[in-house]
């Protein structure tokens, strides 16, 4: 694949389902109208899907071949909530940049799953409320735009529409409280997963491959990802990351990432996305999909491709790429083997 290869068909889902979650507040504990969007979109495309004690979303579709596992597309549901009165003398953008003028939404039914705080009841908010300006999705700094995470939502539900592939999809609750929902979620619901890509990063190119001391994945999974993003013409760059729910899946998954998905300055009113990075990361992941193995984490290890690329050292299977392409702190991925 490469970066004009997907057909318009992907551009046309992606962006009104991504405008579709930005309608839908859902601070942390009150996802409702998220997960009821969630579950309608995922059912509308084969997955089996159950909703725990937590609120999370759990999915699955297909079977995979006997030597493989399922990928695992993550994302959380909720966002940090924040808004504020637009003031009177806040200038009024043009008018051509509407959202309602460029995109057409779908409807969701009010989820039947219950509050569970007895909080006041949620309400989509009137597309007027967006703005894209040259390319940048905003809410003219009147509340929190939530691209952190329905950025990394709009990516999986797309893919659950535009791929037939055997895949799980987690959507949980509560991650900007810690990761409160993910920590609930039943390990066995990971038992048979060959890799998880969390789509909840800042940026256009990022990696996450470690959190705090935890390494999340081996050097010749990171190499991959790598390559992927390189296919579609987008460099990226491992580095360590925050807490997120990545963090959770690694004590139980062998190869965890979390990658940029488009949004800048999350849990502010000044939050933006950038479409094209959106369509970018849409695209990484895409490719990723349809190229990684689905066997063991160590049939990875020992991929011919990865050595025949030379990204990754046949001996010590740590990568081979330059220095400045990894933040200081985790040179520890990098090959250091005399030549």
């Amino acid at each position: 694949m490469n970066s004009t290869s997907l057909t318009h068909d992907h551009l046309s889902l992606l962006f009104p389902i991504a405008l579709d979650l930005f309608r839908r507040p859902s601070p942390s504990g009150q996802e409702e109208l998220v997960r009821a969007y969630v579950l309608e979109h995922l059912e509308q495309h084969a997955f089996n899907v159950s909703v725990d004690a937590a609120g999370n979303v759990l999915a699955v579709r297909g079977r995979p071949d006997p030597q493989n596992d399922y990928p695992l597309l993550s994302f959380h549901m909720d966002c940090v909530s924040l808004e504020k009165p637009l003031s009177a003398g806040h200038p009024e953008l043009p008018r051509s940049s509407r959202v309602a003028s460029l995109f057409s939404f779908s409807r969701s039914p009010a989820s039947s799953h219950a509050t569970r705080r007895n909080e006041t009841p949620l309400s989509l908010r009137p597309l007027d409320a967006l703005e894209i300006t040259q390319g940048w999705l905003h809410s003219r700094e009147a509340f929190v735009l939530g691209g952190d995470d329905k950025c990394g939502a709009s990516i999986a539900l797309t893919l659950a529409a535009t791929t037939e592939i055997p895949l799980k999809i987690l959507a949980s609750v509560e991650e900007e409280r810690g990761c409160v929902g993910i920590e609930q979620v039943d390990p066995h619901f990971f038992d048979d997963v060959a890799y998880a890509l969390v789509l909840d990063r800042r940026g256009a190119n990022h990696l996450i491959v470690s959190i705090g001391e935890q390494v999340l994945c081996t050097g010749a999974f990171a190499a991959a990802m790598m390559r992927a993003a390189a296919t579609t013409g987008l460099l990226v760059y491992a580095a360590a990351g925050a807490l997120s729910d990545a963090l959770i899946l690694s004590r139980y998954i062998h190869n965890v990432v979390n990658l940029s998905v488009g949004y800048y300055h999350p849990h502010t009113v000044e939050e933006r996305v950038s479409l094209a990075d959106l369509w970018h990361s849409y695209q990484w992941v895409y490719e990723a999909l349809h190229t990684l193995p689905c066997q063991s984490g160590a049939s990875l290890r020992a991929s011919s491709q990865a050595r025949e690329d030379g990204m990754v050292c046949p001996r010590c299977q740590k990568l081979t790429i330059p220095p400045e392409q990894l933040s200081e702190d985790l040179w520890e991925f990098l090959c250091a083997c005399p030549a």
